[in-house]
């Protein structure tokens, strides 16, 4: 590894524990876009890791350093993370990542070299009982585990952090006017999780599978379909079936909806979002009805047949892919706070029969199951769909009080899905 891509690798780190995003700090980051692709591969991975393993690693860093480094020393402790990262996870030369990180220790800070190199070099020395000793639930962060075993056992909690260290696959949703069409497991590269979904084996440019550039299909993961799913049992036929959609970017579920056959109103509250959608869209060639608004500030003199209401909130379902979310403080009072007028503003703008499908990205009992308890206590017009009743035999996913929460690992065997609580409500009066 080059010193170029050490001091990539400490430059997005730095970023990342000032609470910034992966993507957002690549994105506008010139230098790392004139990496190779090769490069910007040992980058990402280098980072992902260290992120989704922080909790270990900062155990690891922590049991060799004498005393703290202070806080004005952030830049030696990221650049112990990286490396330790490196020398436990990752299928490098040990002697090539003890030495390109100290020096540029002895670049950046020349008195701490020796203490690098020492911590280090017993890193190497003892990486084999280092690996048998860790316990991936050190990487989940209190407020995550706190908020799960609520809604979980400890034991399943336990499951899930060691799934969570893994990289997290893609799933293919086909369009389902073409899902006979070809043989979309072996034209992808992949296996059919559920219905139209396909799972790729192996990490690739999205761009250039079959059907791409024809809008044959849409990236989404199978967790993230069930909603939608939920939709159509209900109403058995889409026809004229009028859903909004709030939360739609990127689009997963308003394309699946359009392609379903409902009629859509999707609403975003970003700009730029916004925008994400309407490209995803045009690419597979579906139109609806797309607005930029904020939900509480939504108006309108119509009734709905269904309201699907993706929320903002932790994202700690979905930590897999964001690991960031592991080592960033999320205001959960704040969010839950917007959940509760979310769903009260979305349930007044339904008709009387119709469903209000509620969804998370997240198993934090806050945001999940108690939100939905609160609304029905004080709202006695809606009651609870049995999710449990009707998909039992269909998903292989966790079933509790009549909902359905999503974990990494359901479908185990094909890589687990994203964590997601997802609640129907319906109606009645």
């Amino acid at each position: 590894m080059s010193k170029k891509i050490r001091r990539m690798c400490l430059l997005i780190t730095e970023k990342i524990y000032k609470s910034n995003f992966l993507n957002k700090v690549i994105e506008h980051n010139t230098p790392y876009q004139k990496l190779s692709k090769t490069e910007k591969s040992l980058v990402n991975m280098t980072i992902l890791t260290m992120l989704r393993r922080n909790g270990e690693i900062e155990s690891i860093v922590n049991k060799f350093l004498k005393k703290p480094l202070k806080p004005k020393h952030g830049m030696i402790k990221n650049i112990l993370r990286l490396s330790t990262t490196q020398i436990l996870y990752m299928n490098l030369p040990d002697h090539s990542i003890v030495n390109g990180y100290v020096d540029i220790v002895k670049e950046i800070r020349p008195g701490y070299g020796s203490l690098v190199n020492g911590i280090l070099r017993n890193i190497c020395r003892n990486k084999k009982k280092l690996l048998k000793l860790n316990d991936t639930l050190k990487n989940l962060p209190e407020w995550i585990k706190h908020g799960w075993r609520k809604s979980l056992s400890k034991e399943i909690v336990n499951e899930i952090s060691k799934i969570l260290v893994g990289i997290p696959k893609t799933d293919i949703h086909i369009k389902k006017k073409i899902i006979h069409k070809k043989d979309w497991e072996f034209e992808l590269g992949g296996k059919l999780v559920f219905n139209n979904i396909i799972r790729l084996n192996n990490t690739r440019k999205i761009s250039g599978l079959v059907g791409y550039k024809e809008g044959d299909w849409w990236v989404q993961n199978a967790a993230a379909s069930i909603p939608v799913k939920i939709i159509e049992n209900y109403f058995r036929t889409s026809n004229k079936i009028s859903v909004l959609e709030v939360g739609s970017a990127p689009g997963g579920k308003t394309i699946q909806l359009l392609d379903a056959g409902f009629v859509v109103t999707a609403i975003e509250k970003s700009l730029t979002r916004t925008e994400k959608l309407r490209e995803n869209l045009k690419r597979v060639n579906l139109k609806c009805e797309v607005l930029d608004v904020e939900l509480e500030k939504f108006q309108t003199t119509r009734s709905f047949d269904c309201c699907l209401l993706d929320v903002s909130c932790t994202s700690s379902g979905i930590v897999g892919r964001k690991p960031e979310i592991l080592i960033l403080k999320k205001s959960l009072n704040e969010l839950v706070l917007n959940q509760e007028i979310a769903i009260n503003k979305a349930s007044k703008l339904i008709r009387k029969d119709g469903i209000l499908v509620y969804c998370v990205c997240s198993l934090i009992f806050e945001e999940g199951e108690n939100q939905t308890k609160k609304f029905l206590e004080k709202n006695k017009n809606f009651r609870k769909i049995d999710l449990e009743e009707i998909f039992s035999k269909r998903f292989d996913v966790h079933f509790k009080n009549k909902d359905i929460m999503t974990l990494p690992i359901n479908y185990k065997n094909l890589g687990g899905l994203d964590g997601f609580y997802i609640s129907c409500l319906q109606k009645f009066k």
